[in-house]
């Protein structure tokens, strides 16, 4: 059984096309993250499942980055187990 324990879904939203979608296609190779929703347009919110190991270094990245994020799911475990 897969756990998902403390893992969160954050939505990604990009600025423009030389700036945003690039970083987030890097968070992507950097991280490896699961994208539940991929980049489909520069204005078009992007999806990720973070895990807990990598959240603090993703957010911190996209911070620096000047990137906005919301988080849409704060426990990925919590939530699943109401679906």
């Amino acid at each position: 059984m897969v756990l998902f324990c403390r893992h969160q879904v954050l939505r990604i939203i990009p600025k423009d096309e030389t700036c945003s979608v690039h970083s987030v296609h890097d968070i992507y190779v950097f991280f490896q993250l699961d994208f539940w929703k991929e980049v489909t347009h520069v204005t078009t919110p992007v999806d990720v499942r973070v895990p807990f190991h990598s959240l603090q270094s993703v957010k911190i990245y996209l911070e620096t980055q000047d990137i906005e994020y919301s988080i849409m799911i704060e426990d990925l475990q919590v939530q699943y187990e109401t679906w």
